[in-house]
């Protein structure tokens, strides 16, 4: 009976022992699933989101952006670190808002204006690039960052000898130094260059001489179009002067024929019997107008004989010369809309062949200058970040 006590204790304390063992564990599983208190990222400065854009960590570093905007209001290295951000994320319109702010604080902050050179080369805003471009130079002057950006610029607008002449500048060190990241970039980007130099631009180039030749021909029927508008300029005068001689002949032929019907008329009064006559002795004034009439009327025939003569004479005089020049303008006329025909057809195979080269660019870069403007911007704006000192709170809004 004792020993069954004991055996009952036992078991007892054993049970009692495991069920107490477990709930810890569940405690233990409870704390570890309850979710980590969120970070404070008010206590950031402009160095964490430089770490931010180090890492790539845009959504981390637009996080600190914002929490730190109200220590950060008045300072234009916030509103150029809110442009990095953005350009380095990919969205160029509030980074250009960002960045405008920065130089409205900052008139000399020449990093913005080399950020805002960039941006307006990706929007094909040539002119806006260039007096950003200089008024980074007035600020920025040999700063390897900003020449190695203004490089990346030269190659976005399709000048790849002079990023490369850059490029080759700025990647040569001495030998006792360390490359810098200018250095290694530029170094990087001249191998590209290289490489494209040596498999693409032959290319490009048996291209482009194949659309000078297309241009060269394209002249040559224009001049040859030339030829022939002169041709038939000079066929319209000869033919102009031709009816002007034809014109001047016939009115001289019409007054000679005048002439002579008013001296036919003349004579007609004069041969015509008195008027005293026609009571005295009738018979004889009837036979005297008769052949005066008659006298008239022929002399009036002979000279209009004359005058159709004349005309017809001269109409035989001019016809091969106005046939040859008709034949000549004709000529032209047909060989200025053939040439003009030929102009069209060249035209299509000129654009067919700017296009397809056009294209063969756009597809075959030595780099991708969206990309590396992008990281370009970042190399020249991240220095100036950092030189940033934390400044006093003055209210202001936050770029959109």
């Amino acid at each position: 009976m004792h020993g069954k006590k004991l055996l009952s204790l036992f078991l007892l304390t054993v049970l009692t022992a495991g069920a107490f063992a477990e709930k810890p564990n569940k405690s233990i599983d409870k704390s570890q699933s309850a979710p980590a208190r969120e970070e404070d990222l008010t206590q950031k400065s402009l160095a964490d989101v430089c770490q931010a854009i180090d890492a790539k960590d845009w959504p981390r570093a637009k996080k600190i952006l914002t929490a730190i905007l109200p220590e950060y209001r008045q300072d234009p290295k916030y509103y150029l670190a809110y442009g990095c951000v953005y350009i380095g994320s990919g969205h160029d319109a509030p980074a250009a808002t960002a960045l405008k702010r920065a130089v409205s604080l900052d008139e000399k902050l020449g990093p913005a204006y080399g950020a805002l050179a960039l941006y307006y080369l990706r929007t094909d805003q040539h002119d806006q690039a260039a007096q950003a471009f200089a008024k980074a130079e007035m600020e920025l002057g040999s700063d390897r960052a900003y020449i190695y950006s203004r490089a990346i610029g030269y190659g976005m607008v399709g000048d790849w000898k002079k990023a490369e002449d850059v490029f080759e500048k700025l990647s040569k060190v001495a030998e006792d130094e360390q490359p810098d990241d200018v250095a290694i970039s530029a170094g990087e980007r001249l191998k590209e260059i290289n490489v494209f130099n040596k498999n693409i631009q032959p290319m490009i180039d048996r291209q482009e001489n194949d659309l000078a030749d297309e241009y060269a021909q394209r002249k040559q029927l224009e001049q040859e179009g030339e030829k022939y508008k002169q041709k038939l300029l000079d066929a319209e005068d000869e033919k102009n002067l031709l009816q002007d001689d034809y014109d001047a002949d016939y009115e001289a032929i019409e007054d000679a024929y005048e002439e002579a019907k008013d001296r036919i008329e003349d004579q007609y009064d004069r041969d015509r019997p008195a008027q005293e006559l026609a009571s005295s002795d009738p018979p004889a004034y009837a036979r005297y107008e008769y052949n005066a009439n008659k006298v008239r009327s022929d002399a009036l025939r002979r000279v209009k004989r004359l005058r159709d003569a004349a005309f017809a004479k001269l109409k035989r005089k001019v016809a091969p010369d106005v046939r040859k020049i008709k034949q000549r303008i004709s000529l032209a006329k047909r060989e200025l809309e053939s040439l003009e025909k030929d102009i069209k057809v060249k035209d299509k195979d000129i654009k067919k062949l700017e296009l397809a080269l056009e294209k063969y660019k756009d597809q075959h870069r030595p780099f991708d200058t969206e990309k590396y403007s992008r990281d370009a911007t970042i190399q020249l704006t991240r220095k100036a970040i950092l030189e940033s000192a934390r400044p006093s709170t003055q209210p202001t809004t936050q770029p959109d």
